[in-house]
């Protein structure tokens, strides 16, 4: 059965289609017809055709994952996905465009702030310098762009070192900031650095 990238409403992936055949991605296959790689692969779906892949950049304090391919739900939950399969745990998640429908009765895009957290380092962390706290969760957003792509920030924690130079904070928030900048590429569809 062959269908486009639009008609693709895998739950689990970004619909990012690679063409890769199930052997060659070791992945297994569902009753849904889906295709579930190895927790670092990009997810598809074996009978779509390759599409280009996302770019990243950084900024400042954020990295910027833009041009990933809808729908928002489905992009949202790969976004997830990839957070778990590096090691952080989704400890919020705030729906914006219902927040301000609810708050202001207006309009907008969907749009979805998620707190991502690697509970051991946020321990170690706060046990050190409880004032990083005001930092915490590391905030993820996903958000629908004009045109139907999806773009995904993602904070970088290494501003939690300047501004707390200890060494026992300096070190794991090295750490976390690596973990999110592995999960930039599996959203993405590159390689980690």
């Amino acid at each position: 059965m062959s269908h486009t990238r639009a008609e693709c409403n895998c739950p689990c992936a970004l619909a990012r289609c690679l063409g890769f055949d199930a052997p060659r991605a070791s992945a297994i296959e569902t009753g849904s017809g889906c295709l579930h790689p190895a927790p670092n692969l990009l997810y598809f779906h074996s009978s779509c055709s390759p599409i280009t892949m996302a770019s990243i950049q950084q900024q400042a304090h954020i990295t910027v994952v833009s041009g990933l391919p809808g729908p928002f739900d489905a992009a949202t939950a790969a976004v997830e996905t990839h957070l778990k399969g590096h090691g952080f745990g989704v400890v919020s998640t705030i729906d914006m465009q219902a927040k301000m429908k609810e708050k202001l009765g207006a309009d907008m895009r969907p749009f979805k702030i998620i707190g991502a957290c690697m509970p051991k380092i946020a321990y170690q962390i706060l046990q050190a310098e409880p004032n990083v706290a005001t930092f915490m969760p590391c905030n993820v957003t996903v958000r629908e762009e004009a045109d139907g792509s999806v773009t995904v920030t993602l904070v970088n924690p290494d501003m939690m070192a300047t501004m707390f130079p200890k060494p026992e904070v300096q070190g794991p928030a090295k750490q976390v900031a690596d973990g999110l900048q592995s999960v930039a590429a599996a959203i993405a569809g590159q390689p980690s650095a």
